[in-house]
């Protein structure tokens, strides 16, 4: 009996280190019938001194200069959602010294929920506008 509750707790701690997802940041930001600007999004992640180097159609390169770190990344436009990718991670002050990978992806992650609060954000004012009744749309 002591063995059966043993591998019972084993197994229910491995699916907890399971759930935690290396890459959360790369899932889609889904977009589409909310937002009308989508370079209003991007500009936003300046609030958390992410700095928007370059811009082309659809493509946005996205750098963060922090405690040390040179982060590059690149944010996807695929018409109905956003993609924040990885580019590069590297400290600025220790060539010698690793990238801290868990400081990198709550950075990136952060990114990803200012993104989706904005998101969030403009279909909250949508919805309130499409539901006020005629008389108040002046």
């Amino acid at each position: 009996m002591a063995r059966f509750i043993f591998i019972f707790f084993l197994s229910a701690y491995s699916l907890q280190v399971f759930a935690y997802e290396q890459n959360a940041y790369a899932k889609p930001i889904q977009y589409a019938g909310f937002v009308d600007d989508v370079s209003s999004l991007v500009t936003r992640v300046t609030k958390n001194g992410w700095q928007i180097s370059e811009q082309k159609s659809g493509l946005y390169s996205v750098t963060l200069n922090y405690k040390g770190y040179a982060i590059n990344t690149a944010i996807t436009d695929a018409g109905s959602s956003l993609t924040i990718q990885l580019i590069s991670a590297d400290r600025l002050d220790c060539k010698k010294c690793t990238v801290d990978d868990e400081k990198v992806q709550g950075w990136l992650l952060r990114m990803r929920k200012l993104i989706a609060r904005e998101v969030t954000e403009q279909a909250r004012d949508a919805a309130r506008e499409a539901l006020k009744p005629a008389s108040d749309q002046t």
